[in-house]
């Protein structure tokens, strides 16, 4: 009985350290939405509808600071990105959610802004390069970093020699904490969906933002699964995932991480184990202890260990009559 009782604690003791270094902690929620649609010429109709969901959904999410811009110019994106990552802390969780066009040039990819007029040797200096906003976020210091491009809608240089190039290229990093999204595969178009309200890919991304007790992973892999599905299997969302640990978006995120003692352990079950216990072992009595002072504080506060050991707590020397 007390070879089982210490495996048994040493069990509960290594499930909890094991939950609890799985969740990764943030100080500040930050985010910086935009949604250009305006394009002369070009416009789009879902993305300042997108931007405007998606900030109305993470201030519903508790994030502490949500900035929302539409339609900015050259200049205008610039200055609001710089002083987005001069506000991250050491700490903080970092979102930033772009939607309007996006187009590739040599291996690289370009948000543009509503004035963009030029050719494609023109994009290094009036349009914003996606690596360079990865890597402003990637020195600011925040503890986790999103970046989600619903910029691949179509070609905004019909009629140029860019005709052939679709969509975004592959964007990866080598910084751990980096979770990229991106609407569509390299090289393919994202749907704007212009018959609903928002476009394809952020519809679903608000729904599965919005799921209680889905973590970040698991809200972009539902989100991959049902735009495909939706798009009769011509949109397949890419992500790369950097991040080591669990992030979640709902608050019921406690519950799910930290489940409660099954239901099936009877008040009768846990007096039994107490029961077990040689009250005269002080290495049976420690490991006891030990179990109890993780259950508090992970929550899981049964009768037994509440008023049994939590007495032996109080009062280390008092000893136990058996029943």
């Amino acid at each position: 009985m007390k070879r089982m009782l210490i495996l048994a604690c040493l069990c509960a003791v290594a499930l909890a350290q094991t939950r609890a270094g799985r969740e990764i902690r943030v100080q500040q929620k930050l985010a910086l939405v935009i949604g250009n649609g305006a394009y002369p010429g070009n416009a789009l109709k879902n993305p300042v509808n997108d931007a405007a969901a998606v900030a109305r959904t993470l201030r519903a999410l508790g994030f502490d600071d949500v900035t929302e811009k539409r339609d900015l110019n050259r200049r205008q994106m610039r200055q609001e990105i710089d002083k987005f990552v001069a506000r991250i802390n050491k700490g903080d969780m970092a979102w930033v959610y772009y939607a309007g066009h996006g187009v590739q040039a040599n291996e690289r990819n370009y948000l543009i802004p509503v004035d963009f007029t030029g050719e494609e040797s023109d994009l290094d200096y009036d349009a914003y390069p996606a690596d360079q906003l990865r890597d402003k976020l990637e020195r600011s210091g925040a503890r986790l970093r999103i970046l989600i491009l619903d910029a691949c809608r179509n070609n905004p240089f019909r009629g140029s020699k860019r005709d052939g190039t679709r969509g975004l290229v592959h964007m990866d990093s080598s910084v751990e904490g980096t979770y990229i999204a991106v609407a569509t595969a390299d090289n393919s178009v994202a749907e704007d969906n212009p018959s609903e309200g928002n476009g394809l890919f952020t519809k679903h991304l608000l729904a599965a933002l919005t799921t209680p007790g889905m973590d970040l992973k698991q809200a972009f892999e539902r989100t991959k699964e049902a735009v495909y599905a939706a798009s009769d299997h011509h949109q397949r969302p890419y992500t790369y995932d950097g991040v080591v640990g669990q992030y979640y978006f709902n608050s019921p995120v406690t519950i799910v991480n930290n489940p409660p003692p099954s239901p099936d352990l009877s008040a009768q079950q846990e007096l039994a184990f107490w029961n077990g216990v040689d009250k005269t072992d002080a290495q049976s009595l420690e490991l006891y202890l030990q179990a109890f002072r993780m259950a508090v504080s992970r929550g899981w506060r049964g009768g037994v260990w509440r008023s049994c050991a939590g007495r032996l707590w109080l009062n280390p020397r008092c000893v136990w009559p058996r029943r």
